[in-house]
C-alpha cells in the first residue's frame, strides 16, 4: 500500500467535500428551490462536490483546476506531497466505464490519465490475457489530450507521479462508502485504500422540509370525497405488514 501514502488531513478534507455535497448541500438546495421534481439532482450534486473541492483544498497542499469534457466540467486535484492527481467518480459509473472499455473507439478521461501516468502499474490480481489491449483511435494524440485535461496544471505535468481515482457510493443523502484507487491502463485496480472510516456518521444538519402539505400530492384522497360503499371497503381493507428496514452501518 506504499503507493497511497496520502496525508490524513487531505483524506479527511476530500471525504468531507463529497459528504457535505451529497448531504447537507443538496438538501438545502432542495429546501430553498422547492422543486416538485428532482430530475437535475444528480448533476447539481456534482456542482457542489466541485465547489467544495476548490474552496476547501486550495487552502491545503493542493492545487485544483477545472477541466472541460464536452458539456461536462470536472475538477482535477494535484496534491503536492504525493505529487498525485485526483479525480472523483461514483462507483456505478466506474463499473459502467470498465464494462465498455473494449467497445469504446475514443478514450475516456480515465483511459487518458491512466495511460499517461499509471502505465507502469500492474493489477493486484494480474493475470495474463489472451486479448490485446484495446487500441483507441485517438491514442496517437495522447499527449495533447493530457494537456487539455490538465488545463492550468499542465505546467506541473512533469511532476505528476500517478493518477488516483476517488470512488464513492450513496444511499439517498448519505455517503455510505468512499475509497481511493490507482488503476492500470486497463482500468484494473493496482492499489486501493478504503476511506469509509472518515465518513462523519452524525445525522444531517439540514433536513428535508415538507412543502405544500395541503396540496393534492400530499393528500392520499387527492381532495376527493369517498362514497359510502368506498368508505366501507376502505375500513375492511387489511392493514399491510410493516417491514423494518435496517439502516446500513459502516464498519
Amino acid at each position: 500500500m506504499e503507493k497511497l501514502l496520502i496525508p490524513e488531513e487531505i483524506i479527511k478534507t476530500m471525504v468531507s467535500c463529497v459528504e457535505e455535497a451529497v448531504g447537507n448541500d443538496i438538501q438545502e438546495d432542495k429546501n430553498i428551490n422547492k422543486f416538485h421534481t428532482m430530475n437535475s439532482i444528480p448533476f447539481r450534486t456534482w456542482d457542489y462536490i466541485n465547489r467544495n473541492l476548490i474552496d476547501q483544498l486550495e487552502v491545503t497542499d493542493c492545487i485544483t483546476t477545472e477541466s472541460k469534457r464536452g458539456c461536462w466540467n470536472m475538477v482535477i486535484v494535484y496534491e503536492k506531497t504525493t505529487q498525485n492527481i485526483f479525480t472523483f467518480m461514483r462507483e456505478n459509473r466506474f463499473i459502467d466505464i470498465c464494462k465498455k472499455q473494449r467497445k469504446r473507439k475514443r478514450m475516456h478521461y480515465l483511459d487518458i490519465l491512466t495511460k499517461n501516468f499509471n502505465s507502469s502499474l500492474i493489477a493486484q490480481n494480474h493475470q495474463l490475457s489472451i486479448l490485446d489491449p484495446n487500441a483507441f483511435s485517438d491514442e496517437d494524440i495522447l499527449a495533447e489530450k493530457v494537456n487539455i485535461l490538465l488545463n492550468d496544471l499542465r505546467d506541473h505535468a512533469d511532476l505528476i507521479r500517478n493518477h488516483v481515482l476517488v470512488l464513492f457510493d450513496t444511499i439517498g443523502s448519505d455517503l455510505i462508502s468512499i475509497r481511493a484507487v490507482m488503476l492500470t491502463s486497463e482500468l484494473e485496480i493496482a492499489f486501493q485504500q478504503d476511506w469509509s472510516g472518515y465518513i462523519y456518521k452524525e445525522e444531517a444538519i439540514v433536513t428535508a422540509k415538507v412543502e405544500h402539505s395541503e396540496s393534492p400530492a400530499n393528500n392520499p384522497t387527492r381532495g376527493l370525497k369517498l362514497k359510502p360503499k368506498a368508505l366501507e371497503r376502505q375500513k375492511n381493507k387489511p392493514t399491510p405488514k410493516v417491514v423494518e428496514i435496517e439502516k446500513i452501518q459502516e464498519g
